[in-house]
């Protein structure tokens, strides 16, 4: 529960004018430790050995009334003693919280479990509300009563499984409500669709808002054009074909050892909207023909929307090009008026088995 030794052995001794010893009385030095965080410091008294000591036979300072406090820039700690006539060691406590949360003493998990320092001992650890601690493995466990079935709002991110050599355009992305795509479930990219969490932060040529929307789309990056032609993120939903969200990359590969990986769209659906399928329309010649749809948490601990890394996925969907074996996407053909043909892709986005319940699965 400590770490190595921070500092040298030091000796202390005070002596009157007649050369007897004095303990008591209060003295006072800086200790150069650079690197240390947090010093502990340890008195063996003089009457036991050095050479066979124990380190039950160790005081800590504060035991009789001492302190350290610091570091200051300079890596020096400032000791208050009011005993002194021993041999002085410092040395740091391990932070065992600061890894893995606390495991294998805690549960590794930090959303379950809650870890808390002691210095010079195992971390206390206890289960977060909503969670009872497992005896078997040690763990914290859902409570039989502790499950709510609340929807989590959550993020669908769309990319291109295919190299595209002249880029990627997408003209419009609707939200259905059934597997179909049908005309009459469509879900409009509104306040009520989107993620019940407040997402208002923008960041020019990364995140967008539709018009007249409060909810966000990311994308990965935007190719530069003049100000006076918009091919930014904003048009994915504005339900007009005849506009479109470039992706920066010309030759987009969707391996990253070819470049930083594939382009992307990002958007946040409430928690309690069912979407199972989404409709995909591309400019024509700049199309995916592979496409790879991934649904995950918003935001978790050290992970979310507005974070460098996005949470997990949960659940994801690989769609092939039309013409292949594993065909799962109906593709067509529209025309944007006066501007370009676009390519509708129905993408189905369902989970489990129709009309089956599952209550627990292994």
């Amino acid at each position: 529960f400590w770490q190595r030794w921070a500092t040298d052995v030091i000796r202390i001794e005070r002596f009157d004018g007649d050369m007897a010893p004095i303990s008591d009385g209060a003295f006072s030095f800086r200790l150069y430790a650079p690197g240390i965080a947090r010093l502990v410091l340890f008195k063996v008294p003089c009457s036991v050995d050095l050479g066979t000591v124990a380190f039950t036979d160790m005081i800590r300072i504060e035991e009789e009334a001492g302190s350290v406090e610091g570091p200051d820039e300079d890596g020096y700690f400032t000791v208050q003693l009011y005993r002194v006539n021993g041999d002085f060691i410092g040395v740091e406590d391990v932070l065992e919280c600061a890894v893995n949360n606390g495991a294998p003493y805690c549960d590794p998990d930090a959303k379950r479990s809650q870890c808390e320092e002691v210095e010079g001992g195992p971390p206390i650890c206890s289960c977060r509300e909503g969670y009872v601690n497992n005896p078997e493995t040690e763990t914290c466990v859902l409570r039989y009563d502790g499950y709510v079935n609340h929807p989590e709002d959550v993020y669908y991110r769309l990319e291109h499984g295919d190299r595209l050599m002249f880029g990627w355009r997408v003209a419009e992305i609707l939200l259905h409500s059934d597997a179909s795509c049908s005309d009459d479930s469509v879900i409009l990219y509104d306040s009520e669709s989107c993620s019940d969490q407040a997402y208002t932060e923008e960041e020019p040529g990364v995140i967008f808002s539709p018009p007249g929307s409060t909810c966000l789309i990311k994308v990965k990056s935007t190719y530069p054009t003049p100000a006076e032609q918009s091919v930014n993120g904003s048009h994915i939903f504005d339900e007009d074909e005849g506009t479109a969200w470039w992706a920066a990359c010309l030759n987009c590969s969707p391996e990253p050892l070819a470049g930083d990986g594939p382009a992307y769209v990002e958007f946040y659906i409430n928690g309690a909207t069912r979407v199972d399928c989404i409709k995909l329309s591309q400019q024509e010649r700049h199309s995916a023909g592979d496409l790879v749809v991934e649904m995950g948490p918003i935001q978790e601990v050290g992970c979310g929307y507005d974070q460098e890394t996005t949470c997990q996925p949960t659940q994801s969907w690989e769609y092939k090009a039309v013409g292949s074996a594993e065909t799962t996407a109906v593709v067509e053909t529209g025309t944007a008026p006066d501007v370009w043909n676009v390519m509708e892709v129905q993408l189905v986005t369902t989970c489990g088995f129709e009309n089956t319940q599952i209550f627990g699965e292994l």
